[in-house]
């Protein structure tokens, strides 16, 4: 079945990157963003580096494109809905200061209806970019800008330092589950069982090999939209696993070859 797709427009706050020793996949952000009727602290886990089965490491890279000048009608169609969702909370129940900053210029976490194809993601009907750009780089690497988690920290470290900025995360939320001692944090707020929400899969998601083709569909990619107002610019972030095929169905989003 399609995933549980959610779009977030998020604060950044922190962020954590993984190396091959430490075992993960995942660069991991730290946000907050306006969620189940509060301000809430939510973690995105950014795949670097896929679990393919094959011997040659290279195969495991991620494709990824950067589109630092994103120009496209989604970000008009995404500022406007996210905009009148706020707009209702905001006049429907007192807030606390906190809650209302955040709603005041749209920062909330919202679940879209299939029906809203104008704010959803997806790479193969959709237009955003040339999937013949896309390239691979290693999750990590000793240089400068020469792993996929350089770039994506060149470009959080300045949505988290750059006034009025905020990245719109598209993905499959995961909610709260019962705090474990045993497991180790990757940011303190992880220790607070209350705010342990989250988004995965911020990556393509038709097209998949034939073990995670449960989670194909279409019209829920995942992806990064960074808003830099007081640049009037938007940067584009673009992740899909090398053994995902560009040619799907237009009603499951399975693979066609």
């Amino acid at each position: 079945m399609p995933i549980d797709y959610w779009i977030a427009k998020t604060r950044i706050v922190a962020q954590r990157s993984a190396n091959r020793q430490s075992g993960s996949v995942h660069h991991r952000v730290h946000g907050q963003t306006f969620l189940n009727g509060q301000v809430r602290d939510l973690q995105l886990a950014i795949n670097v580096l896929s679990r393919a089965s094959s011997t040659h490491p290279e195969d495991s890279h991620v494709r990824f494109l950067i589109e630092p000048d994103f120009q496209h009608p989604l970000t008009l169609h995404l500022e406007n809905h996210f905009q009148q969702e706020a707009e209702k909370i905001l006049t429907t129940r007192p807030l606390t200061r906190a809650e209302r900053q955040f709603l005041e210029v749209g920062a909330l976490a919202l679940r879209p209806a299939p029906t809203h194809t104008e704010i959803r993601l997806d790479y193969v009907r959709s237009g955003l970019f040339d999937p013949a750009l896309m390239q691979t780089l290693p999750p990590s690497a000793p240089g400068k800008l020469d792993d996929l988690q350089d770039h994506l920290r060149v470009l959080f470290s300045k949505a988290r330092d750059q006034r009025g900025a905020f990245v719109y995360v598209f993905g499959e939320m995961w909610m709260p589950k019962p705090f474990d001692p045993g497991r180790p944090p990757v940011f303190p707020f992880e220790e607070d069982p209350g705010r342990q929400f989250g988004l995965h899969d911020i990556h393509m998601n038709q097209g998949n090999e034939p073990r995670f083709k449960a989670a194909d569909g279409i019209h829920q990619d995942g992806g990064l939209l960074f808003h830099f107002p007081h640049e009037n610019r938007w940067v584009g972030v673009f992740l899909a696993f090398q053994n995902q095929s560009w040619y799907t169905d237009d009603q499951s989003g399975h693979a066609l070859d």
